[in-house]
């Protein structure tokens, strides 16, 4: 099987070297993590680059920073993987019964690769 790109963290492999990412929506979802964390500024010759969710910890939790993460995602999204329609962005607000719950967040980005047509998520936990 070819492969596309190393997955990161970079991790030892026996028999490619590195573990690699074998399919390019493995690639395409690498790639998505990468753009959803990166804060702006953070790529060097792209400053723009990122949605920056860290940026978003301190914000009060609540609707008008979720509409803001969501715009974040849109823009970034059309700019840098047009390729890519999203499905749904899910912002899911704090449980009472967790301990703690109410300083997390999760965050569901669901999307369908346009060329090949398959719907993929990523989920991330704040």
């Amino acid at each position: 099987m070819s492969t596309i790109s190393p997955k990161l963290p970079l991790n030892i492999d026996e028999q490619d070297g590195y573990v690699m990412n074998k399919t390019i929506l493995e690639a395409i979802k690498q790639n998505v993590k990468m753009l959803l964390l990166t804060v702006p500024g953070e790529r060097v010759m792209d400053l723009d680059f990122g949605v920056g969710l860290k940026t978003f910890l301190f914000e009060f939790n609540g609707a008008g920073t979720y509409s803001a993460i969501r715009a974040r995602i849109n823009q970034q999204i059309q700019k840098y993987m047009p390729f890519i329609e999203i499905e749904e962005i899910e912002i899911f607000t704090p449980d009472e019964r967790t301990p703690d719950s109410e300083n997390s967040v999760q965050i569901i980005f669901s999307y369908r690769v346009r060329p090949t047509d398959e719907l993929d998520s990523v989920v991330l936990n704040f």
